[in-house]
C-alpha cells in the first residue's frame, strides 16, 4: 500500500491518465519521464511496480481524470 506523504502532486511523482480512443489505454509517467502507454490499468500497474523495484524509487502515485483532476492512486499489486 502506498503511503501518501503529501496531498498535492509533485513533478517527481508517478501519474496515470487515460488516453487513446475513448480512454481505452493508460499512459504512465514517473519523475516527468514517460513510462509508456498500456492497454489496461493492470498492465500499467505492473509496469509501475517493476519500475519502482528497478529504480528503488518510491513516490506518490496519482490518477489524472478525464477532466484534469488529480486523485491519489492505490497501487493494488503491491
Amino acid at each position: 500500500m502506498l503511503i501518501i506523504r503529501d496531498d498535492t502532486p509533485d513533478s517527481e511523482d508517478i501519474f496515470l491518465s487515460d488516453t487513446g480512443y475513448l480512454g481505452s489505454q493508460t499512459s504512465v509517467s514517473a519523475g516527468g519521464k514517460n513510462l509508456g502507454i498500456f492497454n489496461s490499468s493492470e498492465d500499467a500497474e505492473k509496469a509501475i511496480f517493476n519500475w519502482i523495484g528497478k529504480h528503488n524509487y518510491r513516490r506518490n502515485i496519482w490518477q489524472i481524470s478525464d477532466h484534469g483532476n488529480v486523485h491519489p492512486y492505490d497501487l493494488s499489486i503491491c
